[in-house]
Parts: C-alpha cells; structure tokens; sequence
C-alpha cells in the first residue's frame, strides 16, 4: 500500500496515490458484517490501521476496491496474494488447495521484484514462500494465527496498575474476577433486573438478555414480538416449504444460529453493518430478509424458517491466472432477485460480506467460522 499510495513513489509506473479518493469513496461505502471487529477506514488513515484492518482489506477489499484503480499488471498480481491466503484460511482444506495457494504464492514472490524492484524484495515478501509448508505441519492459518492472544493482550491490560509486582497483580486479580464470575451464577439468578444490570456493567460483560428465546436446539432469537399478519408472499415461500398455509407468525430481526450473531435486512439499528447475507449449505448466496416463527393449523409443536431473497451470480470471474489455472471463485459478482422463498434454519452455512460498488455487487464468504479478528 505504501509502494502504490506514497508520494514518494509517484514516479514509478505502479504509483496509484492521485487515486486516493477514488478508492475511499468505494472502500467507506462498504458495511461488513459483525465478525470484521472494525468498519473500513480512509487509505489516507492507514498509517494507524490495525492488523485486524489490514487483513479486511486484504481478503474482502483490495481486489475489488482495487479494479480499475491499480494497473492490471498489478492488480493481477495482488491477485496471486489474495487468492493464496484466503485459501490457506479454510475451514477445510484439501491437499490441491495447498498445492494451489503454494503455486501463487510462489509466484507472487517471483513477480514481486520483477513489478517492485529488488531494492523492495523485503524478508516479508519472501516468507510467503514458506506459509504452505507451515500449514503442512501445524493445519489451516486460522490455527496457528496470533488474534486471539493479541485480544487478550488487552485483558491482560486491565489487569494491573503500576510496573511493579505486575504478574503477581494479574494473578490475584484474575482469581477475583472468577471468583466473582462464579458466585454470580449463583446468586445473581434472583436478583432484580436492576442489579443483574448493574453487575454485568460493573462486570464489562454482556449477560444473556431476557428477552430471547430459543426456536430450536442451535437458534436463539431476541425480542418481543407480537403475532402479526403473514404477507402473501411470505405466505406463498412458507407453503412452499412446509406445504402449510399460515396466516400469523413472529418475526425476529435478530438471532444467534450456532453462536453466530446475524440481523435481518428489516433490523433498522444497525447503520455501519450488514449482517444480513449469508452462505446456504446448497452455496446459494442470499440476503436474510426475516425469520419467522409460527404454530400451524391442527399443530401444537411451533415452526420457524428464514425468508431470504437470493443473491444471483453472474457467472463471470473477476480475476484469474490462466498460467496456473486459478480464479477468484471465491469472490461473486451478484445481482438482487425478487424472489422470496423460504429455508429451514440449519440450512444457514456462514455469513458473507458484501462488497456493493457503484455499478456492482460482490459477495465473498468468510473464509471460515472459526478465526475472528
């Protein structure tokens, strides 16, 4: 980023800093999802990125924020990063793909002084050659990767005051805090709203609100919701399911599906995110319009399903190597049907996010439902 943006540069047939605005006006319209811990921020800014930004940019943005902006000789080649890291993240990974997200690294290193000069063939660009053998050894980069205990870093922090005595001071606090956290359960089961609200503030934890419930074993839903009038459409996605006709249900904005936060498009609170569009088990890309719940005719036993409108891809590849026979099929040019229907909840797969540009749409999966930034 220093290379294409810094003045310094503004010389060199890569130099893409005149464009800075372009960039920004695409890259701060972008509302990623609840995993992504940090909402996009001005290249103009990147000097006090986190890691966490850095690598948002580098799996979700950069290719198509980036297109048309940077030279195509090296917007291809960014291609060869993006594509080798992201697969190197999956949740899953079979030997091909190594070998695959092998190959262009490889080559990315190999191009890199070609593009950038040797003067900027750094340690860095050169130990991407080895992040596949590391995989070989120790699983998928999610694994291994260091978010985690820089979170807690954090924890630590507050933990201690002064500089001396420090790790005396972390232990006797942390078995206060547990102590605290484990008589809580206890005791707090009874206490009036107030204090229970009190406590987890005093606590800087979130407590389980009351006002959920739970439609099945792996679906938690939040609100109070009042039985309303199903529209027809809805109606219609329903009986196509269920082959019942429904005329009442309840519908939620806001659930936990296997510990995974989403919100529906309806859910008017949120104004940086997009927690609405997600991955089925089918690879169908579609956008969470609700989730209903409702009691069918001559049925005690109550039912739910989501109602999603599906996110159509083109077909067509944003990037590809034909020398090593490799695309972006990770990244999915996509366009809004007007279809509404009807899927059971444990057909939701991961949630995705989106890359809505002026004239297109793009959706890419998380790489996997473990790691978070």
């Amino acid at each position: 980023m220093t290379l294409w943006l810094d003045s310094t540069n503004h010389d060199k047939p890569w130099y893409t800093g005149t464009k800075s605005d372009v960039i920004d006006k695409q890259l701060l319209a972008i509302q990623p999802p609840a995993e992504l811990t940090r909402v996009p921020r001005s290249v103009k800014e990147r000097k006090y990125w986190k890691a966490s930004e850095w690598r948002s940019f580098l799996l979700f943005y950069a290719l198509p924020v980036l297109c048309g902006v940077l030279s195509k000789k090296y917007w291809n080649h960014l291609f060869l990063l993006v594509f080798g890291i992201y697969s190197l993240l999956q949740e899953k990974i079979q030997m091909v793909d190594i070998d695959n997200a092998e190959k262009a690294l490889k080559k990315f290193v190999m191009e890199f002084e070609k593009l950038y000069g040797k003067d900027m063939m750094t340690f860095n660009v050169h130990l991407m050659t080895h992040i596949s053998a590391s995989l070989r050894n120790w699983g998928p980069l999610w694994a291994s990767s260091t978010f985690s205990f820089e979170s807690f870093n954090g924890t630590l922090l507050r933990f201690f005051h002064g500089t001396t005595h420090v790790q005396q001071q972390i232990v006797k606090r942390f078995l206060k805090w547990r102590d605290i956290t484990n008589k809580a359960d206890k005791y707090m089961n009874n206490a009036k709203d107030s204090v229970k609200k009190l406590f987890y503030a005093l606590q800087n934890s979130k407590q389980e609100t009351a006002k959920s419930a739970h439609l099945s074993e792996n679906v938690r839903v939040f609100g109070n919701p009042h039985p309303v009038k199903i529209p027809v459409r809805h109606m219609l996605a329903i009986e196509d399911l269920f082959g019942v006709r429904v005329q009442q249900g309840l519908y939620y904005d806001r659930f936990l599906i296997d510990g995974v936060l989403y919100h529906t498009e309806a859910n008017t609170r949120l104004q940086k995110r997009n927690n609405s569009v997600a991955e089925l088990a089918d690879g169908t890309l579609c956008k969470i319009l609700s989730i209903v719940a409702f009691n069918p005719e001559d049925c005690n036993a109550q039912m739910s399903c989501f109602l999603v409108k599906e996110l159509c891809g083109s077909g067509s590849q944003l990037c590809r190597d034909s020398d090593l026979k490799i695309s972006s099929k990770f990244i999915h040019e996509v366009k809004e049907s007007n279809t509404i229907y009807a899927v059971h909840t444990q057909f939701l797969k991961r949630k995705c996010v989106m890359v809505d540009l002026k004239d297109k749409m793009y959706v890419i999966a998380l790489p996997n439902n473990i790691e978070r930034d």
